[in-house]
């Protein structure tokens, strides 16, 4: 009988095994996430800072790091573990569904697993989280079985190891002792049977303990930073969708490339910063997790509607990756004719399910224990296709018991009304809002983006100048809010302007919808078009579109209307408009830094440090006011800000903008060209910029420098003739200065040129 009842779960291993490694060759032949390969390699070279060690899932790390030590292509060998622990997961789950429900409905589960495309895109993708699913489903099926001890010793073993791979799932230590209780009616028993199953997860408690006291100075269960994740699910940016981080944090990332996942980083780089003190990891979490807690207790309301969004999105069929090589492996899987089953259609059969069982809770205690543990956590931070992945099993499971009970009723029209009602329920977890749509926009445009930002620049070290002006301009057009990060140094874009440009070819693009008419507005505001973009954020804001922009601008079609009202002189219109966005997002950053440099009011500014801290405050209020035409009062934010980040090369560009508007004309060039000499590209706030180094020319006009260097910051934003022209005035100062000469040359290479197109 035992050899009969595990021929159906070998069967589901060796066709899942077959299924998805014919995937794997043909669709996914190598890992392309780097982050575990390359923090485990600096870790073997002794080149990875001890306190880095805590950003990292520790189990998984460790098998990375062991696995180079061994292997010569150690990322294949995981890839292939992955893969075999999806099939492996199959066999348990169908046996764990066969011992509550009848055989075709144990087989239908183990499909939909084997056949959803979060699993079949992330057994590829170099995170835990395949092995945290193998190990809870297979510490589930042995605890809910309760036949002996050794089942309860072995069960505990798969769950520590689930603990050193991540402690979502915590909760699940009280939860095997409760269902023993209610299981073993005799004290002593329950206590001995208990005691089994804690021996594991103690121990690697334990040993996560030992290893926290090594790195941090302290005794700590916890890892994977808890503060800063709480904080990217309930800062003011956030909509519960994935990680949001403060938008300093992820801007700076530029910063520091060959980093693993240098955000973790970062986030204690600028707490320091904005602290300045040597914060420890714990303290940089509570840093961070302060944050948070203060605009959820400023903004209650917002807060449990943020939940709500958070519980719908839980059991959405919408996968909100969030990291760009699933997205794109989706993306990949999309295209292929593999068969996939809707998330949408296992979450209304789970809903169903769990509340059929209800009656039942003693005897589904682990399922009901997993699926809202896991709930609970992503609830209290955000929710993305790779957190709920590893729960996916009880989705399964509580889908297996509605489809059971379903088709077990009596009656065929009560049959058919159970069936509709759930085909209704899996409608509208397919229907994505508006948030969702956004999402999708963001990565399809953020990609063709770069790649055209790219052939920018492989253009450009072509000598194909056109071609190039013309990549930069689409890549703007393809991400307006990237407008900082995608202008090349050297090109012309002449005569309508690098945002004008972008706006001309964006106009071409025929029925837009609603989140690429904002980006249209975004663009024709940038390019001085004022007319257009009030039009455009109008008809967005009266139809009450919801956007996502996260961290890269603001999301409210009220805070450009504002800016609109400004450009017409028109004040008393722009207050209203903020106000009105400050009651939809009352922590926009931008809307508030803007709401401070027109009213002066020190909660504006007050409520920026206190959501994201003090260099965000300073950043956003002195950006504001170099936006206004206000140097002076823009200075000291943007000089505090230079100061606790003086790598930070977007922050110096607006440093040397302020120093130079504020009559300090020198510093400010000498500011920018050091901005330059750590990244030549991209090159922003052309006008600031022009002006700084004009009014630095013009105090020495006899000086061969100042017009040199005059020369070559009129190059770089494509200005040649004029650049030409002061290098020659450059030369007859400082005859055969061989620099000078060079400049000259290649200006004119440049100029011939862009003449032949």
């Amino acid at each position: 009988m035992k050899s009969k009842a595990l021929a159906w779960p070998l069967l589901a291993v060796l066709a899942t095994l077959a299924l998805h490694g014919a995937i794997a060759i043909r669709h996914f032949p190598g890992a392309n996430f780097q982050k575990y390969q390359l923090a485990a390699r600096q870790y073997n070279e002794g080149k990875l800072e001890n306190e880095r060690l805590a950003d990292f899932s520790p189990l998984y790390f460790h098998l990375h790091a062991a696995l180079q030590q061994w292997l010569p292509r150690p990322e294949r060998a995981i890839l292939w573990l992955q893969v075999v622990l999806v099939a492996l997961s199959a066999g348990l789950l169908l046996h764990l569904l066969r011992g509550h429900f009848p055989l075709w409905v144990a087989l239908a589960g183990t499909t939909a697993f084997v056949l959803d495309r979060g699993i079949l895109v992330y057994e590829h993708i170099m995170e835990p989280e395949i092995l945290i699913l193998f190990f809870l489903l297979g510490s589930w099926l042995l605890c809910s079985r309760g036949k002996g001890r050794w089942h309860y010793l072995l069960g505990g073993f798969f769950f520590a190891l689930a603990l050193l791979c991540r402690l979502n799932f915590l909760l699940f230590i009280v939860l095997v002792p409760w269902q023993i209780r209610m299981l073993r009616k005799e004290r002593a028993e329950w206590i001995r049977t208990s005691a089994v199953f804690l021996l594991f997860p103690l121990l690697a408690l334990g040993f996560l303990g030992l290893r926290n006291h090594k790195i941090l100075g302290s005794v700590s269960f916890l890892s994977m930073n808890p503060g800063t994740v709480f904080f990217e699910g309930n800062n003011p940016n956030s909509l519960g969708q994935s990680s949001i981080y403060p938008p300093l944090v992820y801007d700076l990332a530029d910063e520091f490339p060959g980093h693993p996942d240098p955000q973790h980083m970062l986030y204690r780089l600028v707490a320091r910063g904005d602290s300045n003190s040597e914060l420890d990891i714990q303290g940089v979490n509570r840093y961070w997790s302060g944050k948070a807690v203060n605009f959820i207790s400023d903004h209650p309301w917002h807060f449990l509607k943020q939940l709500a969004t958070k519980a719908n999105f839980f059991f959405h069929n919408f996968r909100r990756h969030d990291l760009a090589t699933a997205y794109w492996d989706d993306q990949k899987l999309a295209r292929t004719r593999i068969p996939t089953v809707p998330l949408a259609v296992v979450s209304a059969l789970a809903l169903v399910g769990m509340l059929l069982s209800l009656r039942q809770w003693q005897r589904f205690l682990l399922a009901f224990g997993l699926l809202f543990s896991q709930m609970a956590v992503l609830l209290l931070t955000y929710v993305s296709a790779r957190q709920r992945l590893a729960v996916y099993p009880a989705f399964i499971f509580f889908a297996c018991a509605a489809t059971g009970r379903i088709a077990s009723l009596a009656k065929r029209s009560r049959r058919i009304m159970a069936a509709a009602a759930t085909a209704g329920l899996a409608l509208l977890l397919l229907i994505p809002s508006d948030a969702m749509r956004e999402e999708e926009h963001q990565w399809k445009q953020f990609r063709l983006s770069q790649d055209l930002y790219r052939s920018a620049l492989q253009h450009r070290e072509n000598g194909r100048w056109a071609s190039a002006a013309m990549s930069a301009r689409m890549a703007l057009a393809a991400a307006p809010w990237l407008g900082d990060s995608l202008r090349p140094a050297d090109l012309s874009f002449a005569p309508q302007g690098f945002q004008g440009g972008a706006l001309a070819i964006h106009e071409t693009l025929k029925d837009p919808d609603f989140s690429t008419r904002f980006d249209r507005g975004c663009l024709a505001l940038a390019a001085g078009e004022l007319d257009k973009a009030h039009s455009i954020f109008f008809g967005l804001a009266d139809q009450r579109r919801r956007f996502k922009r996260d961290y890269d601008q603001s999301s409210q079609p009220g805070f450009y209307l504002a800016k609109i009202a400004l450009k017409k002189s028109d004040p008393a219109t722009a207050l209203d408009l903020l106000a009105k966005a400050r009651r939809s997002a009352p922590g926009d950053p931008e809307v508030l830094a803007l709401s401070y440099v027109l009213t002066g009011k020190s909660e504006f500014k007050d409520r920026i440090a206190r959501y994201f801290g003090g260099l965000d405050r300073d950043f956003f209020i002195g950006r504001a006011y170099l936006e206004m035409g206000d140097a002076r009062r823009a200075l000291p934010h943007l000089s505090r800000l230079g100061k606790a980040l003086p790598f930070y090369r977007r922050g110096q560009v607006y440093l040397a903008a302020a120093l130079a508007g504020s009559g300090q004309e020198e510093k400010g060039v000498s500011t920018f060209l050091a901005a330059l000499e750590r990244r030549r590209d991209p090159v922003f706030l052309e006008k600031e910029i022009l002006q700084a180094f004009r009014q630095w020319r013009d105090l020495r006009p006899a000086n061969a420098r100042s017009r040199f260097f005059h020369g070559q910051v009129l190059r770089q934003y494509g200005h040649y003739a004029a650049a030409l022209a002061e290098q020659l005035e450059a030369l007859e100062l400082s005859p055969g200065h061989p620099l000078i000469k060079r400049e000259i040359g290649h200006l004119q290479d440049i100029i011939s040129a862009s003449a032949l197109k």
